[in-house]
This record gives structure tokens, C-alpha cells and sequence, in this order.
């Protein structure tokens, strides 16, 4: 992912998180992922996998939707 999709997603994840009242460490243990992983991806760093972001995306009752749209004047695949 590019920095700034990285950024975005941290920032929605980390205010979901406090507004639900939930230490790193318990969205930790909810998504299965190591607290560091947790505390990076709210900072926008690294490279997560879409498993990742789907582990975290659970227990905040959000969800992740990704598009693939092929260009309207590009050649047909």
C-alpha cells in the first residue's frame, strides 16, 4: 500500500478504537495480531497484509471493501 492509504487506514482505525473505549492491547487480542503490528498500523507504518486489516477491521464493526475497476478507455482484458 502507498503511505497516504496507509495513513488513512491507521487514522480510521485508531479513532474507531478510542471511540469504543479499546486499549491497543485488547484490539491486540480481539484481532489476533501482535500490539506492535497494532501500534504501527494506527501510525501508518509498514506494509500490512489484507488479512491484517481485515483481523482489525472485526472487532471495530467496520468493513473493508476493495475495487478493482478497469479503465472505461483502456484495452479490454
Amino acid at each position: 500500500m502507498n503511505k497516504s492509504l496507509n495513513v488513512g487506514f491507521g487514522v480510521i482505525i485508531r479513532r474507531r478504537r478510542k471511540l469504543l473505549k479499546i486499549t491497543q492491547n485488547e484490539l491486540a487480542a480481539f484481532s489476533g495480531l501482535d500490539r506492535h503490528t497494532v501500534v504501527n498500523i494506527e501510525k501508518g507504518i509498514g506494509n500490512p497484509s489484507i488479512d491484517s486489516l481485515i483481523a482489525l477491521c472485526k472487532p471495530l464493526g467496520l468493513t473493508m471493501r476493495l475495487e478493482v475497476v478497469q479503465p472505461q478507455n483502456g484495452p479490454s482484458l
